[in-house]
C-alpha cells in the first residue's frame, strides 16, 4: 500500500466513497459513472463512516475487511461442533477456514485490489447460516440483509436456500442432527412454518434481484446495461437474452460448462475441504447454480482459479455443508459409514 501497489480501480474507489459521503459530495468515486449504484447496489462499507471520521485512512478498510472475515471462523466452528459433537472436529474446520486459500484470496486479492465490501456477505451469511440452524429466524432474516447489502449477488445464494428450507420437511435427513436422537429447529422440520418460510425467501430473494439488475442499476446507468453481463458475452448482450440463450440453447450452455477450466476451478474450491461439502448433498446443491455461473464467467475462465472476488457467495454454503457432512465420522453415523465402506471393499473383493 505505502508502495503504491494499491491500484485504484475497485479498491481505494471504496475509500473514496467514504471521504465524498463524509466532505458531502454524496456516493461517488472517480470511477463511477454517476453514482456508484449504477454499478452495484452495495452500500454495506458505509458502517464503516463513524470509524473512518476518526482514521481516515484505506488501511482501516483492509483491516475491517481482514477482522470481518476471520470472524466468519466462529459459525464455521459452532455448525462443526452442532454436527460432529466434537470441539476438535469443530477447531479443526474453523482452522481449515482461516487456511483456507480462496478465502485468503478474497482478503488480499491477487490483482493487488484488496478490499472489497462483498467480503462482509461471507460472515454475514456464515453467522446467518448458524442462526437458521438455532431456528432464530428474525436475526436470520437480519443478516440476510446484512448480506444483501454486501452486494446483490448474495440473491444468487438466497434464492435455492429459500428452495432448500422449503424442501426440509421432505426430507429424512432434516429429522436428524449428529446422533440422530433430535431434530432441527421446529420450523425446518414442520411442514407450515417451513414451506412458506422457503417460498417467501425465494420469491424475495428473486425479486430483490430482478429490481437491482432490471431496475435500480440500469437507472442509475442513465439506462445501459448491468457491466457483467459482458463477462458472459457467448450468450448474448443483455442479462435478459443471455438468461433465454442459457436455457434455449443446452448444448452451448453444456459446452461452455464443461471444460478443464471448470474442473480446474471447482477443484480448487473443494479439494482443500476434502470433497467434504458432497457429502451433504442438498446443501452442497445451494451453491449448485452460482457454481454454475462461476464456471461460465470469461475472467473465471481465463483464470480457472479463485483469485478474484467472484467465489465470495460460495464460501459460506461450501463451509455449511463441510460442517454437516462431519456428522457422517461420529456416532452412529461413523459405524454405518464404516459398515457401507467395509460392505463396498468386500463386495469389490468378490
Amino acid at each position: 500500500y505505502r508502495g503504491l501497489l494499491v491500484p485504484h480501480g475497485d479498491s481505494v474507489m471504496y475509500e473514496e466513497h467514504l471521504w465524498n459521503v463524509l466532505h458531502g459530495k454524496g456516493f461517488r468515486s472517480y470511477l463511477d459513472q454517476g453514482l456508484f449504484l449504477g454499478e452495484h447496489i452495495q452500500v454495506i462499507h458505509l458502517a464503516m463512516l463513524p470509524l473512518y471520521s476518526i482514521w481516515p485512512s484505506h488501511l482501516l478498510l483492509e483491516l475491517c475487511e481482514s477482522l470481518a472475515l476471520a470472524s466468519g471462523a466462529l459459525p464455521v466452528f459452532w455448525m462443526a461442533r452442532r454436527w460432529s459433537g466434537s470441539n476438535r472436529s469443530a477447531t479443526c474446520l474453523a482452522i481449515a477456514y482461516l487456511l483456507y486459500s480462496p478465502l485468503q484470496f478474497l482478503d488480499i486479492a491477487i490483482d493487488l485490489k484488496t478490499f472489497r465490501p462483498i467480503c462482509f456477505g461471507v460472515t454475514a451469511m456464515l453467522f446467518a447460516l448458524d442462526q437458521l440452524e438455532r431456528g432464530r429466524i428474525k436475526s436470520t432474516v437480519t443478516l440476510f440483509f446484512v448480506a444483501l447489502a454486501a452486494k446483490e449477488d448474495f440473491a444468487l445464494i438466497l434464492i435455492p436456500l429459500g428452495c432448500w428450507i422449503a424442501a426440509q420437511p421432505f426430507l429424512s435427513d432434516a429429522r436428524k442432527n449428529a446422533n440422530g436422537d433430535c431434530s432441527l429447529p421446529k420450523f425446518l422440520s414442520s411442514l407450515k412454518p417451513a414451506v412458506p418460510y422457503g417460498v417467501g425467501l425465494t420469491i424475495a430473494a428473486g425479486g430483490y434481484l430482478l429490481l437491482t439488475t432490471r431496475v435500480l442499476i440500469p437507472w442509475f446507468r442513465g439506462g445501459a446495461e448491468v457491466h457483467y453481463a459482458r463477462y458472459f458475452a457467448k450468450f448474448g448482450d443483455s442479462l435478459g437474452e443471455i438468461v433465454i440463450n442459457m436455457l434455449t440453447q443446452p448444448g452451448l450452455l453444456i459446452e461452455e460448462l464443461v471444460t478443464v477450466s471448470s474442473i480446474s476451478y471447482l477443484l480448487a474450491l473443494l479439494l482443500p475441504l476434502a470433497f467434504l461439502p458432497l457429502l451433504s448433498p442438498t446443501r452442497f446443491c445451494v451453491a449448485v447454480p452460482i457454481l454454475g455461473l462461476l464456471c461460465l464467467n470469461e475472467i473465471v475462465q481465463g483464470d480457472p482459479q479463485p483469485h478474484h472476488h467472484f467465489h465470495a457467495p460460495v464460501l459460506p454454503v461450501l463451509f455449511w455443508a463441510t460442517a454437516h457432512s462431519l456428522q457422517m465420522f461420529h456416532g452412529d453415523s461413523k459405524s454405518r459409514l464404516r459398515s457401507l465402506v467395509d460392505r463396498f471393499v468386500s463386495s469389490d473383493r468378490h
